[in-house]
């Protein structure tokens, strides 16, 4: 139904499961694949609900890498000795050196994501979980971050401004310190007021100032009881505050409030990702990110979970 091929599939991803007769639809990781050399289309692949840390995913790599090379050091050898009769059987050579082409190509991708791995790339898996602090919290210290990267967080969004007057001035500690940690700062975000395009030239103009990559998350924390509870006329606010981010080439844009405002307040499509927030309950519907608490390793921390890559 989906128009995909073993090969389309990768241990240790997660992929969405839709199938109404035996459970809900929900992400699961895929743990094993298993190759048929011979019948490929009776290869198959495992699924399970119990996510991979990196070392388990690594150990995993390493021995299929193994594997492969086995099974291709067998069909090279196989193939050479049935050289003598290629006349009689040029279907199952064929058919031998076609499968021994994508198993090259597969040990080519595990080798290079192996490599990947152990050089310190991040691996990213869904509920990945990151805080978004401001200067509320404080001055940190690396000792701070390193603590918080013990217990599980590995990105960072950091407000950066409010309104057209403000700018966090614990930014450049803050995300230097989370660095040092190995915290990555995947964002910025500005406290919204309601001034539409002239807050986001004041956001635009901090961010150019600060050098902040374009591929960053840009978020617009929308939550402050003095904006207006007219949905169209805050629909027109955020566009256009968003319009200015945009045609500067800040693309990765993402609408910040609590879940029941995305309900009633504004159009969650104003924006490319959306982040909800919504303590103490399940995970909102239709969410880029989920802020599921304000108190996270016994500190006053905002934490969230990540269900897009751009979060990590």
């Amino acid at each position: 139904m989906i128009d995909k091929t073993i090969d389309d599939f990768k241990v240790g991803n997660k992929y969405q499961f839709i199938n109404d007769f035996v459970a809900p639809t929900e992400w699961l990781q895929v743990t094993e694949l298993g190759l048929d050399l011979v019948t490929p289309t009776n290869s198959t692949i495992k699924i399970g609900d119990i996510n991979m840390n990196l070392s388990a995913y690594l150990n995993k790599k390493i021995k299929q890498t193994k594997n492969l090379q086995k099974k291709i050091s067998l069909l090279s050898a196989l193939t050479a000795s049935q050289a003598s009769t290629i006349a009689k059987q040029a279907n199952t050579l064929e058919t031998l050196n076609n499968t021994l082409e994508t198993l090259s190509g597969s040990y080519s991708d595990l080798f290079d994501q192996v490599s990947d791995i152990v050089s310190g790339n991040s691996l990213w898996s869904s509920g990945t979980i990151f805080v978004d602090l401001s200067s509320n919290n404080g001055s940190m210290s690396v000792s701070d971050f390193t603590s918080l990267y013990s217990a599980g967080v590995r990105g960072l969004i950091d407000k950066l401004t409010e309104n057209t007057n403000y700018t966090n001035d614990l930014f450049d500690s803050q995300t230097a310190n989370a660095s040092s940690a190995g915290i990555k700062t995947i964002g910025t975000y500005h406290y919204y007021k309601g001034g539409g395009a002239s807050e986001a030239q004041y956001y635009l103009s901090q961010l150019q100032a600060k050098s902040i990559d374009k591929s960053l998350i840009v978020a617009c924390d929308v939550e402050d009881s003095s904006l207006s509870t007219s949905e169209g006329e805050l629909n027109t606010e955020l566009a256009a505050f968003f319009k200015v981010l945009t045609d500067a080439g800040y693309v990765n844009t993402c609408l910040y409030a609590s879940s029941s405002w995305f309900d009633s307040r504004f159009s969650s499509s104003l924006a490319k990702y959306t982040w909800k927030a919504a303590w103490g309950s399940t995970r909102p519907s239709s969410c880029s990110a989920w802020q599921y608490t304000d108190v996270f390793n016994g500190l006053s921390l905002d934490a969230s979970k990540s269900y897009n890559k751009v979060f990590l």
